[in-house]
């Protein structure tokens, strides 16, 4: 099998393979990897937010940075969306799927423990990261079903978790969210994590704002809760007085909630048993050498 590879100007992305290619489009997945690891190590997939329409794979660069000191592997995969490539929020989950299913066929070449595979990201992006899961009717036609891309953890970070009109409607009277849901239509239960909730989900951690009102908190308290009564881990914590995108790295502004959310991601893998315990690193390297 030829593996497909483009330039990468993204500093310690080793490589950026195209995992999947539809409408003339190619679909790139930017990889970090630890440096002088043996065997397979854990992964973390991270989908961007954007609200289905835009967004950029440098929103998780810095957490990637991180990972891959601690001796994991990250991917940032890109993906289409409406500003870009005119589609809708229903590509963008297909495309998340893909990326999975093309991690999980590659991980022993790539040096990834398949059954250590974290799907992660914000707003849009969690939204994504959780229908690797739980999305229903929503896959590539040209993938290889066989393959599952249910991964075996999920950390989201103020992930949208419902897409069904309706019952957004019982928790906010945000108009501009309200105009995005439109573009579900009447399959917005497919691919609504809120509606797909079973037993036998992933482990999960969610770290969301109280006051966002964009995705608003009492979402992620229903989805928590469906999920812990349906048998699975699922841990919520939030963050008072924090809204939407709380967790975005601005220098000189919120780099302790920044670096909090970081370590809860770190603490979580360790707890998964995929890291050895070991102190945060706050001053990491995330220079452009």
């Amino acid at each position: 099998m030829t593996i497909r590879t483009i330039p990468v100007e993204l500093p310690r992305a080793h490589s950026a393979e195209i995992y999947r290619t539809v409408d003339d489009i190619d679909l790139p997945i930017h990889l970090f990897k630890p440096q002088d690891v043996t065997g397979p190590t854990p992964a973390v997939v991270f989908y961007f937010g954007g609200g289905w329409t835009g967004g950029s794979i440098q929103q998780f660069y810095m957490q990637a940075c991180y990972l891959a000191q601690r001796g994991v592997t990250c991917g940032l995969v890109e993906y289409r969306i409406k500003n870009k490539h005119n589609v809708t929020p229903f590509a963008c989950v297909e495309d998340a799927r893909s990326a999975m299913r093309y991690i999980k066929l590659h991980a022993d070449r790539l040096g990834i423990d398949s059954q250590r595979i974290c799907a992660s990201g914000g707003s849009a992006g969690g939204h994504l990261a959780a229908n690797t899961a739980t999305a229903k009717n929503c896959d590539a036609p040209d993938d290889d079903l066989a393959i599952d891309p249910t991964p075996a953890a999920m950390f989201l970070f103020n992930p949208v978790l419902d897409t069904v009109a309706s019952s957004w409607a019982k928790h906010t009277h945000n108009e501009s969210v309200s105009g995005l849901l439109k573009d579900f239509g009447d399959r917005g239960s497919d691919v609504s994590p809120m509606h797909n909730v079973e037993s036998g989900l992933p482990p999960t951690m969610i770290v969301h704002g109280e006051d966002d009102v964009t995705v608003p908190y009492q979402q992620v308290i229903a989805f928590t809760q469906l999920m812990l009564e349906a048998g699975n881990d699922c841990q919520l914590i939030g963050y008072p007085q924090q809204g939407h995108g709380f967790f975005n790295y601005r220098e000189g502004n919120n780099t302790e909630i920044f670096t909090d959310t970081l370590t809860r991601l770190d603490d979580f893998l360790v707890s998964l048993g995929w890291l050895a315990p070991g102190q945060f690193v706050e001053s990491f390297d995330a220079s452009l050498s």
